[in-house]
């Protein structure tokens, strides 16, 4: 009971939205999974068809995330759904899972706003110098004054994102990685920002949902 299909469209904030409702209103967990399953399409879709399938069978909800492909469900939901089944409270941890991920998507978009901003910045400063070249010599010469740099510019960033998800697939060079950017002034205070946010949040999630500390903070750890 695997599926090696990414999840990106998988919206985690509505599935676990719709689920925790369900539950709530009386709704059986396999009866819950179909209704929400009906109005999804595509890969999520088949991930909540192998959650009902693994119910179907005998096994619980955490144990059925836990079956499907690591690629589907992360540890930290793994834990809370684990945590709300055994202590009764499957509806309120699914609804705390909503709300992380509404928080994670909020979060998302204003790191990216803060970012354009900057971006924006060095894009004006290398125009702005070369608008007089485009006033007395023509577009062709303005180009010229403007595209090496930017070639340059995005060819460092494409390399940079590239090169980061190839050092994911490997703990010793990601921890490289991050030690790199950590000592990089602006980037490695906004780093440590922006992952000390989540893992208050995860940690958070965890704990509230009935996981104990220790290993709340073992998969916020993990999360982050």
């Amino acid at each position: 009971m695997s599926t090696g299909r990414s999840t990106r469209s998988f919206d985690k904030k509505v599935f676990y939205r719709q689920l925790s409702t369900l539950l709530s209103a009386g709704f059986p967990l396999s009866s819950a999974l179909l209704h929400v399953e009906e109005g999804t399409m595509g890969t999520p879709g088949e991930a909540i068809s192998l959650l009902r399938a693994g119910i179907g069978s005998g096994q619980s909800l955490a144990g059925a995330m836990s079956a499907a492909s690591d690629s589907l469900f992360t540890p930290l939901e793994k834990g809370v759904v684990e945590a709300g089944e055994a202590s009764g409270n499957l509806p309120e941890s699914l609804a705390r899972l909503a709300e992380y991920f509404e928080f994670s998507t909020s979060f998302k978009k204003k790191v990216g706003g803060g970012i354009v901003y900057p971006a924006i910045l060095i894009h004006l400063a290398v125009i702005i110098p070369a608008i007089p070249v485009l006033v007395l010599r023509g577009l062709l010469p303005f180009l010229a004054r403007i595209i090496p740099f930017f070639s340059v510019l995005y060819l460092c960033i494409f390399g940079l994102v590239f090169i980061s998800k190839r050092l994911n697939s490997s703990p010793r060079l990601s921890e490289k990685r991050d030690f790199l950017l950590l000592g990089i002034p602006w980037l490695g205070r906004l780093v440590k920002k922006v992952e000390t946010i989540r893992f208050l949040k995860s940690f958070s999630t965890l704990y509230s949902a009935g996981v104990g500390v220790v290993r709340a903070v073992e998969l916020a750890g993990e999360t982050t």
